[in-house]
């Protein structure tokens, strides 16, 4: 069981920013493109006042919706997933799944609310994202020791991103450069790779 911190909007905000982070990576892989080829739009309006957590799309391969419902009830997921995906809208663009990130621990009845969900997105296939396997794909992806959602083990994760992106801009360059976090801060590490080779060099040391 991967134990959940007391669920908050920000850390929830915490939480989507990383799955956000990891969907890229993944899918670049999948993909075999560069992560920054890969789109991630967050709070995407699907309808008047009805937002999509995240809309994520590889070059290759069709769209997918991802949605961040740790915090919710079964019954409260289930509805405000039919009120965001129960009809078919153009506002998908070729969507054709939704990944619904959970803690199947704290269900009592998973396969019922797997069934429950598949009826109110009907026009989506279904995948149902447990925390703990998700714990597991963000250590096999950034190396970052997570058992747990907290803010603790997220800036843990955080790091570990970020020395990934680092790698990723720098091909793996420069690993303890000093200006990595506010470098990252100003820039998308997309826009760092695009940097002049001159302007890729180590900051200067006393």
């Amino acid at each position: 069981m991967a134990p959940t911190a007391r669920f908050d909007s920000e850390l929830g905000a915490f939480l989507e920013e990383i799955c956000a982070d990891l969907c890229r990576f993944e899918c670049s892989v999948t993909a075999a493109c560069a992560p920054g080829d890969v789109s991630i739009e967050r709070e995407v309006t699907l309808a008047p006042d009805v937002h999509a957590d995240m809309r994520v799309e590889p070059p290759r391969g069709a769209p997918f919706f991802v949605e961040n419902k740790l915090e919710y009830a079964p019954d409260d997921l289930v509805a405000r997933i039919r009120q965001k995906y129960g009809k078919p809208s153009a506002a998908w663009r070729g969507a054709q799944r939704l990944a619904v990130v959970l803690d199947r621990a704290g269900v009592a009845a998973p396969a019922e609310l797997e069934r429950a969900l598949r009826a109110a997105a009907g026009g989506l296939a279904i995948e149902m994202w447990d925390v703990e396997d998700l714990l597991g794909r963000i250590r096999s992806t950034f190396g970052a020791e997570i058992t747990r959602v907290s803010r603790t083990s997220l800036l843990d994760v955080r790091t570990a991103i970020e020395r990934a992106q680092w790698r990723t801009a720098f091909e793996g360059k420069f690993p303890d450069d000093p200006r990595t976090a506010t470098l990252l801060w100003h820039f998308s590490p997309w826009e760092l790779a695009r940097l002049p080779a001159t302007c890729a060099t180590p900051a200067t040391r006393p």
